[in-house]
Formats: C-alpha cells, sequence, structure tokens
C-alpha cells in the first residue's frame, strides 16, 4: 500500500494522543524489498539461515529444506480479536510466562485471562515462504523431494542487544498454505500398484502430519534468525527510549520518546556551546567551530499536506515524522555562555573593559511555514576605571545591561543525503539599561543602543550562537541489518495541516 496524507495523520495524531516524540516508518512493499535482498544476500553464505536440516530419530526420518525464492511478508492480515486468541495461546506455552497467567478470582474470567500481556496483543504479521524445497529420507530407503508454500504467523517485537535496537519476528505458527496440493505430492509418490496398502497409506499420514506440523513449524522459525530495518535509528542528535510498535494501513511505525534532558550544562567558554547531558545527546552541536558556522546548503521547502498534488507517494517507502516535543526537548539543550575581560593602567589610570551574555531557556514550535525557536537573553558590557590614592581608590562604573527573546531563523537543509536543522538569530528587540551615565544622557544612550541589535547579533553569531545538528543519520548498512543500500529524500518537507508535526519522506533500495 502506498503512503497516504491520511495516514501519515493518522501517525500524527497517535504522537499527539500520546506521549511520543517522533515516528518512522517502512511500508510493506519496501520491507519485502528486504527480504527479497536478504534473501539475495544469504543464498551464496554456506550459513544462509534459508537453508537448514535436521533428523527425528525417534521415527527414524531425516529433511533438508531451501527457501528457494525470497518470501514476502503481509502486516496484521489477522484482526486484533481474532490474534488476541492465538496470542494468549502462545503465551501459555512459555513456562516462564504461563505460570502468572491465572486471573485473579475478582475479575471476570475473560478479563486478564492470559494476564495484561495477553490483553493488548502486538502487531501480528504472516510471512509467506512460496517456494520451499524440501527432501525427506527415511530410514527404509524412501526418498521424497517436495516443493510447498507455508504461511508463518507471528507478531513483531523491538528489544536491545546491547547498544543495538533489533527488530524481530517471532514466530507462532506455521502451517502449510495448500495443503491439497501436497497430500497429492505426497500420493505421486507413493510406489505404483501400493496405493491401497495399509502401511503405505499409514506412511502417508505420518509423512503429512511432518511436513503440516513437525517440519512447519521447525522450518517457520528461521524468521528468527534475522533482523528486520530499524527505521527509527536514522533519527539523530538524541538518545531514543520507550520504543514501540504499530502497524497503521500497512506501514509498519515505530514510536519513540526522545530521552529529556533540561538541565543546562555549566556555561560555555568562549565559543563553545553547550549541548546538555552527553548521556543522551550525541550529535554536539558545538563538535567544531568551522561546522557551526559552515553555510547551509539550499534550504528545503515545507510545504502543507493539504496543498499536496497527489494524495499518495507511491515510490516512497521511508517516512518520519517529527513532533513538535522533539524540538521542544532538542531545544532545550541550548545553553550559551560568554564572557571576556581585559584591563590594563596607563600614567597611574587602571582600568577594565568586558563583556558577557547568556542564551538559555529555548523553546520550539512548529507553525505553517515551519518551525518557531525563540529563547531568553540577557548581556552586559561594562568599563570601570580607577585611581589608587592615599586614601582610597577613586573609581567610577559605566555598565550597559540587555534583556531580549531572541527569536531564531530555523532552516532545513541536505548535507550529502543527511537532513540538516540550522538556527540563527534573527533581529529582535533588545531593552538596554544603562548605568553610571548622568541623567539624561543615560536614556538617550538606551534609546540609541535600542537600533543596534544588528549589531548584538553578529556578536552573538560570531561567538557561535548558531545552532546546527543533523536530524538523520545514515550509516553505511541500515539500522538493524547487514545490508548496504541506497536512499533518496524528498527535498520538501510537508508540515501536517492538523497537527504540530513535520514529515519527511524518502525512498529505500537495499542491495543484496
Amino acid at each position: 500500500m502506498a503512503i497516504t496524507i491520511k495516514s501519515l495523520s493518522s501517525v500524527s495524531k497517535i504522537l499527539s494522543l500520546t506521549t511520543y516524540d517522533i515516528a518512522a516508518g517502512l511500508n510493506e512493499a519496501t520491507i519485502n524489498d528486504f527480504l527479497a535482498a536478504h534473501w539475495g544476500a544469504e543464498t551464496t553464505s554456506p550459513s544462509s539461515v534459508y537453508r537448514g536440516k535436521g533428523r527425528a530419530d525417534e521415527i527414524g526420518i531425516s529433511w533438508e529444506y531451501n527457501v528457494a525464492s525470497p518470501a514476502s511478508i503481509d502486516l496484521m492480515p489477522i484482526a486484533t480479536k481474532s490474534f488476541s486468541r492465538i496470542y494468549k495461546s502462545y503465551l501459555r506455552t512459555i513456562p516462564e510466562v504461563a505460570r502468572y497467567l491465572t486471573p485473579m478470582r475478582s475479575e471476570p474470567q475473560t478479563k486478564h485471562e492470559a494476564g495484561e500481556l495477553g490483553d493488548i496483543p502486538p502487531a501480528n504479521v504472516q510471512v509467506q515462504v512460496k517456494d520451499l524445497q524440501i527432501k525427506l529420507t527415511t530410514d527404509t530407503g524412501l526418498d521424497l523431494n517436495l516443493a510447498y508454500a507455508i504461511t508463518i504467523t507471528g507478531f513483531l517485537e523491538t528489544a536491545l542487544e546491547g547498544t543495538n535496537r533489533v527488530l524481530r519476528i517471532t514466530p507462532v505458527a506455521a502451517k502449510v498454505t495448500e495443503p491439497a496440493a501436497l497430500t497429492a505430492q505426497l500420493r505421486a509418490h507413493v510406489p505404483h500398484g501400493a496405493k491401497k496398502d495399509v502401511d503405505c497409506v499409514a506412511l502417508q499420514k505420518v509423512l503429512l502430519y511432518i511436513l503440516n506440523v513437525v517440519l512447519a513449524n521447525r522450518i517457520g522459525s528461521f524468521i528468527r534468525q534475522f533482523s528486520l530495518p530499524v527505521p527509527i535509528d536514522i533519527v539523530n542528535g538524541v538518545s531514543i527510549t520507550d520504543v514501540t510498535l504499530q502497524v497503521v494501513d500497512d506501514l509498519l511505525v515505530m514510536l519513540g520518546t526522545v530521552a529529556d534532558s533540561s538541565t543546562t550544562s555549566e556555561p560555555a567558554s568562549q565559543t563553545a556551546l553547550a549541548s546538555g547531558d552527553p548521556k543522551y545527546i550525541r550529535q554536539r552541536a558545538a563538535d567544531a567551530q568551522s561546522e557551526r558556522l559552515a553555510p547551509l546548503s539550499k534550504p528545503v521547502d515545507i510545504i502543507s499536506a493539504d496543498t499536496r498534488a497527489l494524495s499518495a507517494w507511491p515510490a516512497r517507502g521511508l517516512f518520519i515524522i517529527i513532533h513538535e516535543r522533539f524540538f521542544q526537548t532538542i531545544a532545550r539543550t541550548i545553553d550559551v555562555a560568554e564572557g571576556r575581560e581585559t584591563g590594563g593602567s596607563k600614567l597611574g589610570i587602571h582600568y577594565s573593559l568586558g563583556y558577557n551574555m547568556h542564551v538559555w531557556n529555548a523553546a520550539a514550535r512548529v507553525v505553517s511555514s515551519g518551525l518557531d525557536l525563540t529563547s531568553s537573553f540577557h548581556g552586559g558590557v561594562y568599563a570601570k576605571a580607577w585611581i589608587d590614592t592615599h586614601c582610597s581608590p577613586i573609581s567610577h562604573t559605566l555598565r550597559g545591561d540587555a534583556e531580549a527573546s531572541p527569536r531564531f531563523l530555523a532552516m532545513f537543509g541536505f548535507e550529502d543525503r543527511d537532513l540538516v536543522l540550522t538556527a540563527k538569530p534573527e533581529v529582535f528587540t533588545i531593552d538596554w539599561k544603562l548605568g553610571g551615565f548622568p541623567w539624561p544622557l543615560n536614556k538617550i544612550l538606551a534609546w540609541v543602543l535600542d537600533f543596534f541589535s544588528d549589531v548584538l547579533i553578529l556578536v552573538l553569531d560570531m561567538a557561535g550562537v548558531k545552532w546546527k545538528t543533523k536530524l538523520t543519520k545514515f550509516p553505511d548498512s541500515f539500522p538493524g541489518t547487514l545490508l548496504s543500500y541506497d536512499i533518496r529524500l524528498d527535498r520538501q518537507i510537508v508540515k501536517d495541516p492538523t497537527q504540530p508535526a513535520l514529515m519527511v519522506l524518502g525512498e529505500l533500495d537495499f542491495k543484496p
């Protein structure tokens, strides 16, 4: 199913109704492209997950299997209510879980019948293996070569393995897709003239049972051995926590919460930009002065979804939806402190000059034109002169303090294939207060300084108060997989007209 405005708006609404800050997902066709590329990469491997063998000593039968063509996936083919019964039955087969599944007597028997775990089943999937080739060998000397299809029913789950997030299919059941066709193949392999023999009929039933039940489940478990793509791990700059999975209109959606680090860092020296707790913030905005001041590539247009000429993107298989809360969390990491002082002495007169400034309390808001960033600002300049005398020093200090609420220009652009957000100060109103000047000179100077906000903005820019961060990261292999890929992101960002969220779309091509 193609990605549509309607489906993306449904995901945006989920973000607005929950505490999740970001969503990333793939459509069904892109996941199947991955499965095809994965199968192609594994076919030449001696340890391919698509090949295997085994033996049942108790009945004297050995088998070898080969998945001869790529599998395909179907997202949410089973209604939630129907899959709930399958999922509860699966939970009862896990000893570590089943022991806790007895419902409380105070609760109706239909409620929590498989514990709270079974109340809301995870997203279900079915994997179709349409070309399964199997060879059966019995100890009595019978060799069978069969080709048939199996359907594997399972659910999606995500977990952390060390520092890596993985997304896997856990199989619950597997069955032969067309039992009648398999039965016909078995009958064709029974020696001519012995079809009515009691032992042969019994052998057919045994083999049919083995193929339908024993081998289908064992072969079906091969899907445990590889991970699916993890689209949310292409989001850069923050640590994503509390990840959950949903399927919306044949889109596999991963929802994540951004780890909040609202405590500010120590004031940064010189032009260093404080970037919050490093435990949570990986992409530091102050990696290098040259990077902060590097020019942004051509800005990306931001359009409203309701002005899009097409209602669907048939070639787009990847999307990222960034809610306003994501930018708010990132904005809280902006905390810049800058200060310098110099001084000297000439002809017995001592002097010192200095300035300081602090930018903090940044806030972000998604608006129709894109992103609106504001912050709090305090700055000050001072000059002090004094003469040492026999009694006590004679001194005088001139000081100017400025308070403002700067607005930042937020621009999106591309560097190579990464989406980049850059923010720099715009013109803003500054309230100056002067000390050490006689009246009315202090009022006149304050009025004059109000016209020089551009000068201060230039100072802020030179001091490194330009925030630049990559919103995406694309390593050599797509997160969650070992496959290389090509990616093309749309050079437009779509604003959801009903929710405070921005959407980025792209296309993935996995390479075998």
